[in-house]
């Protein structure tokens, strides 16, 4: 799926995003497992618990969280530290 599950979401996710999830119910909560990728490539895993509801409401909980996650790693400092 692309990350962008309504057109209100901010930040938004930039092309080449996308999530992948998998959902398990286990007595009256749901343990949703996504994994995010950049252009084909595995950036990051999320895992979430919790009483959601259904999978749409816990889909679009780790979509705020995958894209809030990419928010933060686009920020972070594109050249490597430099040696003194």
């Amino acid at each position: 799926m692309n990350i962008h599950p309504c057109a209100t979401a901010s930040p938004f996710a930039p092309p080449g995003w996308t999530m992948q999830c998998s959902f398990e119910n286990v007595g009256s909560t749901c343990q949703c497992i996504c994994v995010v990728f950049r252009d084909g490539v595995l950036m990051c895993s999320i895992s979430m618990t919790d009483t959601f509801g259904d999978r749409e409401a816990a889909q679009l909980a780790a979509a705020e969280r995958a894209r809030a996650w990419i928010a933060a790693f686009l920020a972070r400092p594109s050249d490597p530290p430099q040696e003194a």
